[in-house]
């Protein structure tokens, strides 16, 4: 690569920044066949590494963000070899691999290849939401978009929060995002809000009550989510009538209390067990690279529409955020059935009610 050299002209600055920026993704792509190659191989251990995500932090300086995307291209790489193929040869780049690999199946790898070459990264993102629509199959993960353009359902409305701030306080936003994501948190803005909410609230009933009260408040839900679903179609919605996508569904589905008409409520898993599940996961998200500690949720490996068994080797835990992308078909969970341990300490589940 060559030295940076101020003051050239025009022509030869751009020159230089089209080369550096294309000598970039070859070796984004290069570094992305090593980490599989090495994660494949559990090459980590000879470097005296306990687990892929101890390598990463420690030799490259991956934060938890940047190691999850490593894993999960990794990891498709070794099951959609059409994929690895491109990549290999420098035919797709990092930005536009990762976007395949959340949706592409061996099925249909070939066809979301053909057309990530022939959209730009922007167009490419746009027709994959586009493909996720509500006729998901049972993972979440949408179909490629057939010769035929299907009608797409209306996908559940953002709800916008707008705050006023003095330019001091804005100030103090932005210092504290910039040291949040220096620390390792790459979680959306949103979630970094929620999870300042819940910390206020966890040291307020700290602060304000006696232990045995505070206890039992930590104990109890600190928020409750009604959802009211359907029982002949499955449609879903809040209160407030705006519906849930499916995906949205299923996660609530996963760690919830339902209640029916003239049936007393019901745990879709037994307090006890989601009690054991968290301990036994350290009351940490198990996802790949995530390792988060609030907004916990207990989802089953194995749906219990299939057959999938209210069982400490079927469960898992994870974070909301991480919760959903498994259900959208954008994460994948790691092989292998955790071993179980004693109970502890509880957290809350969410809420559901079914209607007719």
């Amino acid at each position: 690569m060559s030295e940076f050299v101020p003051n050239l002209p025009a022509a030869a600055v751009d020159a230089h920044l089209r080369a550096a920026v294309a000598e970039l993704r070859r070796a984004e792509q290069n570094a992305v066949l090593w980490f599989a190659e090495l994660m494949r191989r559990r090459l980590y251990r000879d470097c005296g590494y306990a687990s892929i995500h101890a390598y990463a932090d420690a030799v490259l300086g991956f934060g938890q963000a940047k190691t999850y995307q490593f894993i999960k291209l990794a990891e498709s790489l070794s099951e959609l070899p059409q994929l690895r193929a491109s990549v290999e040869a420098g035919e797709m780049p990092w930005t536009k691999a990762r976007s395949v690999a959340a949706v592409a199946t061996p099925r249909s790898e070939g066809q979301w290849i053909a057309l990530a070459k022939a959209s730009s990264a922007r167009e490419l993102e746009a027709k994959i939401r586009e493909s996720r629509s509500e006729a998901a199959n049972e993972s979440g993960q949408g179909a490629l978009l057939p010769p035929a353009p299907a009608p797409l359902p209306t996908p559940a409305p953002k709800v916008q929060l707008s705050f006023t701030l003095e330019p001091e306080q804005h100030a103090r936003w932005l210092a504290i995002v910039e040291r949040l994501r220096k620390q390792g948190h790459a979680r959306p803005k949103e979630e970094l809000l929620l999870a300042a909410f819940a910390a206020l609230a966890e040291a307020e009933c700290t602060r304000v009550q006696n232990e045995a009260e505070c206890t039992r408040v930590q104990n109890a839900p600190p928020y409750q989510v009604v959802i009211y679903r359907c029982e002949d179609c499955g449609a879903a919605r809040l209160p407030d009538g705006r519906s849930l996508t499916p995906a949205m569904a299923a996660q609530a589905a996963c760690d919830c209390r339902t209640q029916r008409e003239g049936e007393p409520n019901r745990a879709s898993i037994p307090p006890a067990l989601r009690r054991q599940v968290l301990a036994r996961d350290g009351h940490r998200c198990q996802a790949p690279g995530c390792r988060g500690t609030r907004f916990l949720e207990v989802h089953h490996r194995e749906p219990r529409r299939r057959g999938g068994r209210n069982s400490a080797e079927n469960l898992i835990t994870l974070c909301a955020a991480c919760h959903r992308l498994l259900h959208e078909g954008s994460l994948r969970l790691p092989v292998g059935r955790p071993a179980t341990t004693l109970p502890a300490a509880a957290l809350p589940a969410a809420a559901w009610s079914d209607t007719g």
